[in-house]
């Protein structure tokens, strides 16, 4: 765990597949065209399960898209 880490302000951890964390950033890419890598993708297929379940009404995933050098 990195330093800055405080278990008091965390609400929830959910764990993620790396497959379901792969495709969550595919689709990120090809539906609102953000390059997003597999730990952007984690978070994003993890605010989508919690809207999905009804345990959030609005959720923000805030990344660093990911570069891609042609």
């Amino acid at each position: 765990m990195p330093e800055n880490y405080n278990p008091y302000v965390v609400d929830l951890v959910m764990a993620v597949a790396t497959g379901e964390a792969v495709q969550a950033a595919r689709d990120v890419l090809l539906t609102d065209g953000i390059p997003a890598g597999p730990s952007a993708g984690a978070a994003l297929y993890a605010a989508r399960q919690l809207l999905e379940r009804g345990k959030s009404r609005s959720a923000l995933c805030i990344f660093q898209s990911r570069q891609i050098y042609a």
